[in-house]
């Protein structure tokens, strides 16, 4: 009887002349043979040249799915293959024509920020936030429609011309091969005595890449996104900084502009 495949047996050396060979010594030979035949099976390389060929389509030396920054020349339908630059597992399509995401990426939420704004009133006249702007010359807590603002802003004050940005926010963006454009979401708002209309811009990778939204004035906070911004130049499996800023309105040096920013959130396409 075989000891394989429950364990792995040993033979002693057997030398010409010596040694004699008895019938068993050749049985458990054939039975250890036979044994592996069965437990592999037969035709193992399916229709592949050999055992070896049909294992490479699929795993690596490891045991683990093949992967890489680029899509390997072999398709085989329906076999998978692990892009490490997206951190996203493919599947080849039955029909063998196109390489199918499984699943994607988790998100593609990049960045968030998220504070509050005016329309939450339980913290009326509180102040509470972060406060960013130079020159300023107002005192916090704010007073009467400022009180009760619970989210980061920009105070446009003394040495804040029209058109001047501030960062107030800044980040990391790491480049997968399945993103190559993203937008920016932002709440953000102007209160003024006068015409003002903010803006807010993100600036990635030390400002090569730049794109800007702007809202209509308004005493509340409104919703709106940049432009497409094309990030396709930036190189795969890279992180990259940006900054995330407000630009003043057409007010210039006033004590009474206030530009606004409650929540940011930046998505990739």
């Amino acid at each position: 009887m075989s000891v394989y495949p429950t364990s792995v047996i040993t033979f002693t050396t057997k030398t010409n002349e010596v040694d004699d060979v008895e019938a068993a010594h050749v049985n458990t030979l054939q039975d250890e043979v036979i044994a592996l035949q069965q437990y592999v099976g037969t035709n193992p390389h399916g229709s592949k040249n050999n055992l070896a060929d049909r294992l490479n389509v699929m795993i690596n030396g490891s045991g683990a799915i093949n992967g890489g920054t680029g899509f390997p020349a072999q398709t085989t339908p329906m076999r998978l293959f692990y892009r490490t630059d997206s951190e996203t597992l493919y599947i080849r399509r039955a029909d063998n024509s196109a390489e199918q995401a499984i699943g994607g990426a988790p998100t593609n939420l990049l960045f968030s920020w998220v504070g509050k704004d005016d329309s939450d009133t339980s913290q009326n006249g509180t102040g509470q936030g972060l406060w960013q702007g130079p020159g300023i010359n107002i005192t916090a807590p704010l007073s009467g429609t400022y009180g009760n603002c619970q989210n980061l802003f920009f105070i446009a004050g003394t040495g804040v011309n029209a058109g001047d940005s501030v960062d107030v926010l800044e980040g990391k963006i790491h480049k997968i091969s399945g993103i190559s454009t993203v937008k920016m979401w932002v709440k953000i708002w102007g209160t003024v005595y006068g015409t003002s209309c903010p803006k807010a811009q993100l600036n990635i990778n030390s400002g090569s890449i730049i794109g800007t939204t702007e809202i209509v004035l308004g005493s509340a906070p409104t919703w709106t996104t940049t432009p497409t911004i094309d990030i396709s130049s930036l190189s795969n499996g890279t992180t990259y900084g940006f900054t995330i800023g407000l630009i003043n309105g057409t007010l210039e040096d006033s004590s009474q502009s206030l530009n606004k920013l409650s929540k940011c959130f930046i998505f990739g396409a």
